[in-house]
C-alpha cells in the first residue's frame, strides 16, 4: 500500500521527511485584487501585513 502525507505551508518538514518522498507540501494561495500570492517559503507575513496597512498595491510590489 502506498500513501502520501500532505501538509499545508505551515507544516515543518525535516530534511529526512522531504527526502522520503512520502511527505508533500500543498501551499495555499491568496487572490487579492487580481494578484496571486502564494503562501509558500517566499511569503513574508510581516511584510504582507504592514503592506496591507499602506494599501494593497504596495504589498503586491514587495512580493517576489
Amino acid at each position: 500500500m502506498s500513501y502520501r502525507v500532505i501538509v499545508d505551508s505551515c507544516g515543518e518538514l525535516t530534511p529526512q521527511m522531504k527526502e522520503s518522498g512520502i511527505f508533500k507540501t500543498a501551499s495555499l494561495s491568496m487572490e487579492v485584487d487580481g494578484f496571486h500570492i502564494p503562501d509558500d517559503e517566499t511569503f513574508d507575513q510581516a511584510d504582507f501585513l504592514s503592506g496591507c496597512k499602506r494599501g494593497m498595491s504596495e504589498v503586491i510590489l514587495s512580493i517576489p
